[in-house]
């Protein structure tokens, strides 16, 4: 190859390599990418996932705290309105006395007495009431269309009764605050409670909250209000004990979004301060919907502040009594369960990074190596040549191109007597001569040069016909024909032979490659039987069908073995004297794929080619002492003298024999036909046999001069006449003499005979009457699986 043509073809090999090379890495980066997108992604939402689950947790936590709070103010706030119930009946009881239970009471001032003393009981048993009262309709409990209104303040050691003389319900700063202004009475309407907002009462001097209810007759007729009076601290006591985290607060503001929470208490007023108006501007009083404390269906609702530089969710809800109780707690101490979450999904993602990167540095330092494992792979190493690979591919991608197959003559020869170096030399010296031959040809035949393997190449080409291929032959030898190396002063000529093959018009795009290059195989081989320089594979003569046949043969014994399909027949062999069924001998057989029987003559060539025979016998020999173990009768196995020097069949045999405990009932007959080339390891493995009662027939016995040495060297018991002699010996005077002597000689040596091929009844009379000790054969049963009579 010159020198030229070597560093294009090595050009073009390194752009096709750099291109793939760059694909593949892009590839690689691009997968890394869209790995690490993934598992960004992934990190992401399990960390949101994460984030939501215990936010969620946490508020689910705070809501709990926040549910407890609640319920605590709610039944405060129900104990309050029990209570103001309860003043409510103790007027409407006061009432009936006097006027609907026939008059127990007819003294006004008597009744006023009583129920004034009732009032101050009242008010002394209930805990942190501040204040009752009755407010009485006109000219009830009193005459002359005059109020009467019984009212006291409690201030914590004395009860004092309000100056309520003659005064209207109407002018109360509690009605005023709390009963709506078109407010009236509509019988079978339900009691409400009112609650007032925070207001300052100037006659007690405090802030107060006041509980109002309408108070009614019998016959369902309004006749006034009952009042509690609470101080705003007994309000703000109901949340001041309230803590969610540690610096979370509880507020609770009335219905006109006034604070009375125990905030301003805080140590850190200004920032306390911050806190309420900001809580103040957001209305909550209009915004609040009412949450029942214990529905676990509802939640509150949640609004966000910011003061102080600091974020603060607050939880709110309306109450029964129209106020807005809510928590609030610093956004970072909800935040901070999620910290630990935080560093963990980092730990991951940066873990799962780093081993995305170590094992893309991998993936691509491996992928670099296998990119120069398939430059290898494609290249013959030492010349330089697109290898038998790359040939195969260029057939199958160019089904119409012809193949001259170029082989050198007694090459190895020049291996064995300069060695693998001289051997080198000539391979790149012959290789630069066949480039520079395909450089000199036309441009129009397009040739490509391959190093098929070590001393063969294969130029490839578009040839018109078999005259062109034919002159590219001639061409060739012309020009190689004094071809010479000089190795070490040595000058070495070298010949050679090629096969040729034009693609045949009837192969298929996916078969022409390999059988392009076996139709060249064949061709040169026929060259050089023939001592010529090179020949053209004849598409009429093809040996393809032959070699098709031997294919399909070996695939099926290979499934055969594979699936258990091989097993022995049992022919039946008759005794002459006792006039029974005496022997089998074992025959091997095999079942196709369509459980169809394949005669041994099909497959025992093709499994001796293979050197799969020696797996067919092991087979058998385990297969047969099997079958007759627990038969009586002998059964005989045919072996040959491969298969007596064989240490693994051998060891196979002695096992058997070792743990049947049947050797008695045992032949070994050994194939005349199989020449016996160390009678040494025979009679060996004769006399272990013989150790366990087994017996040894000949085969074939009457086809070959070497039968008597056999006899001679070998301590036989039987002797099997060959079939030629006993198919036609009801016919044949000369078979009947040459029989005649075998048993006579046999029994002179004390040995029994076997006559093969009895096929019918006049056979078998001349066997009989000849001496014969046993017949086999088609008269007594062909060969079966079963051993039945």
């Amino acid at each position: 190859m010159s020198s030229g043509s070597a560093r294009t073809l090595s050009k073009l090999n390194e752009i096709l390599n750099d291109n793939i090379r760059q694909s593949i890495l892009w590839l690689i980066v691009l997968l890394v990418t869209l790995l690490f997108g993934g598992m960004w992604t992934l990190s992401n939402l399990n960390l949101n996932y994460s984030q939501r689950v215990i936010v969620d947790l946490r508020n689910e936590q705070i809501s709990e705290v926040y549910r407890t709070g609640l319920g605590r103010i709610e039944y405060e706030q129900k104990s309050l309105e029990e209570f103001t119930t309860a003043v409510s009946q103790l007027g409407e009881t006061f009432y009936s006395l006097r006027y609907e239970t026939n008059n127990l009471f007819t003294d006004e001032l008597q009744l006023q007495n009583e129920l004034e003393i009732a009032l101050r009981d009242t008010l002394i048993n209930f805990d942190g009431a501040a204040g009752i009262g009755l407010w009485y309709e006109p000219n009830i409990l009193s005459g002359n269309q005059r109020h009467y209104n019984p009212a006291f303040v409690f201030d914590g050691n004395e009860i004092t009764k309000v100056n309520t003389q003659d005064a209207s319900y109407e002018m109360r700063d509690w009605f005023t605050q709390a009963i709506p202004a078109n407010w009236r009475w509509e019988r079978g309407r339900i009691k409400d409670i009112y609650w007032t907002p925070v207001y300052f009462d100037a006659r007690k001097s405090r802030a107060q909250i006041t509980l109002i209810t309408p108070m009614i007759n019998a016959r369902g007729q309004f006749i006034g209000f009952a009042t509690t009076d609470w101080t705003a601290d007994r309000i703000i006591d109901l949340v001041s004990y309230i803590e969610v985290t540690q610096d979370s607060f509880a507020f609770l503001l009335d219905s006109n979004n006034r604070n009375l929470s125990s905030l301003s208490l805080s140590d850190d007023t200004r920032h306390a301060q911050n806190l309420i108006n900001s809580i103040l501007e957001l209305q909550l009083t209009q915004r609040s919907h009412y949450f029942e404390a214990f529905n676990r269906e509802t939640s509150p609702l949640i609004s966000r502040i910011n003061v102080d530089q600091r974020s603060y969710s607050l939880l709110h809800s309306s109450t029964l009594s129209g106020m807005v109780f809510g928590i609030g707690v610093p956004q970072e101490e909800i935040d901070s369960v999620l910290i630990p979450v935080k560093h963990i999904n980092q730990t991951i993602l940066l873990t799962t990074a780093v081993i995305l990167i170590l094992l893309s540095v991998y993936l691509i330092r491996r992928i670099i190596r296998l990119l120069a494992d398939l430059r290898t792979a494609y290249t013959d190493s030492l010349t330089g040549l697109a290898n038998r690979l790359r040939l195969t591919q260029h057939l199958h991608q160019h089904p119409n191109s012809g193949l001259i197959l170029i082989n050198l003559d007694r090459f190895s020869e020049i291996n064995s007597l300069f060695g693998d170096q001289c051997g080198d030399s000539v391979l790149i010296a012959f290789a630069k001569g066949l480039n520079e031959f395909q450089q000199e040809l036309p441009k129009a035949l397009q040739t490509e040069l391959f190093s098929v393997y070590g001393d063969e190449f294969a130029l490839v080409g578009h040839f018109s016909n078999e005259q062109a291929i034919h002159e590219t032959l001639s061409a060739l030898f012309l020009r190689l024909k004094a071809f010479n190396v000089l190795w070490h002063e040595q000058l070495l000529s070298i010949d050679f032979t090629c096969g040729a093959v034009l693609p045949s018009s009837t192969s298929s795009n996916s078969l022409a490659s390999n059988k392009q290059t076996t139709q060249a195989a064949i061709a040169l081989h026929e060259a050089r039987q023939q001592s010529l320089h090179y020949c053209v594979y004849d598409h009429s003569q093809s040996k393809d069908a032959l070699y098709a046949e031997n294919q399909f043969r070996a695939r099926q014994l290979r499934e055969a073995l594979n699936d258990d399909r091989i097993f022995p027949y049992f022919q039946p062999i008759y005794d002459n004297h006792q006039h029974c069924i005496s022997k089998y001998e074992c025959l091997i057989r095999m079942q196709n794929e369509h459980n169809e029987l394949v005669s041994p003559g099909v497959f025992l060539d093709i499994a001796h080619r293979l050197r799969l025979d020696r797996q067919l016998t092991l087979i058998m020999i385990e297969k047969c002492f099997q079958h007759f173990s627990t038969l009586p009768y002998e059964f005989s196995i045919n072996l040959s003298y491969s298969d007596l020097v064989d240490p693994n069949i051998t060891a196979k045999i002695m096992d058997a024999l070792q743990s049947s405990n049947i050797g008695h009932r045992v032949i070994f007959e050994i194939l005349e036909s199989d020449g016996i080339k160390n009678y040494a390891e025979v009679i060996h493995f004769i006399q272990k046999v013989k150790a366990y009662g087994c017996r040894i027939a000949i085969d074939d016995f009457g086809t070959g001069y070497s039968n008597f040495e056999h006899l001679l060297r070998l301590n036989v018991d039987i002797i099997k006449i060959d079939a030629s002699l006993i198919k036609s010996i009801h016919e044949d005077q000369n078979a009947r003499i040459l029989t005649q002597g075998i048993v006579t000689f046999a029994k002179q040596l004390n040995l029994q005979t076997v006559a093969e091929f009895v096929h019918c009844e006049a056979v078998q009379d001349q066997i009989a009457a000849l001496g014969v000790d046993f017949s086999q054969g088609a008269y007594f049963g062909m060969p079966s699986p079963s051993t039945l009579p």
